[in-house]
């Protein structure tokens, strides 16, 4: 994991994810078998993101009232969060899902500017 970031790319897609607070791996790409749609006797290993037992998503307020999911283990589900650390982790997880779609980063200025996480939260 780099950067303390709880998301990882490569050029498939996401890798892995971890919890926000702790950095436990809490999800991961996988392969799975399905059934081809042009011959369904055929199977297909696809990509898919295997969400481990621990993974737990937590709703918060953001400051321009919508709402974000913070992902976290869970051990770490019910403890209070440092609002300027989930916004922090919110932010770099979208700078790296633009970067890998090939997004402009200047267009996601103005979106961090309106969304961080409220000061104070109830568990929803």
């Amino acid at each position: 994991m780099s950067n303390g970031s709880y998301i990882e790319f490569d050029e498939f897609g996401v890798l892995n994810i971890f919890c926000m607070n702790c950095h436990e791996k809490i999800a991961g790409r996988t392969y799975i078998e399905v059934a081809s749609r042009s011959d369904p006797n055929k199977k297909e290993k696809v990509i898919a993101l295997a969400r481990y037992s621990t993974y737990r998503e937590k709703k918060v307020s953001m400051s321009d009232g919508s709402y974000a999911s913070l992902l976290l283990c869970d051990k770490c589900e019910m403890k209070e969060q440092d609002p300027q650390e989930m916004t922090r982790q919110i932010h770099s997880g979208w700078e790296k899902e633009c970067r890998h779609a090939g997004r402009n980063l200047q267009e996601l200025d103005e979106v961090k500017k309106a969304h961080v996480v409220k000061q104070k939260q109830q568990i929803l």
